[in-house]
This record gives structure tokens, sequence and C-alpha cells, in this order.
């Protein structure tokens, strides 16, 4: 294979795990602040303790 194609194939993978480990940041982060929000609600709700709940998103 020609090292050219080789080099650029290269780059194309590394760029592509990249975004991909990007991505899997980004939806953990999503999914973090989603949680956060539930539990927030709950807590808004009267659902469950919520002095406990407080506790819960102030230790993150």
């Amino acid at each position: 294979m020609d090292p050219a194609t080789v080099r650029v194939r290269a780059q194309f993978q590394h760029e592509s795990e990249q975004l991909r480990s990007r991505l899997k940041g980004n939806e953990d982060r999503i999914n973090q602040e989603k949680q956060e929000q539930e539990r927030l609600l709950r807590t808004l709700r009267g659902g469950g303790n919520a002095k406990e709940e407080r506790a819960n998103v102030r230790r993150r």
C-alpha cells in the first residue's frame, strides 16, 4: 500500500477514535445531568426526603 494512503488512513482512524471518545464523554455528561435533573424534580415535587436528595447532589 502507498505510504501516503497508509498515513491518511492512520490519521482518519485516529480522528475517528477521538470523535468516538468525545461522543461517549458527552453522552455520559448528558446522562449525569439528566439524572441530577430528575432527582431535583422529585425533590421539588415532594417525592422522597428533600434533605437526603440535596445531600446527594452536593456530594458530586
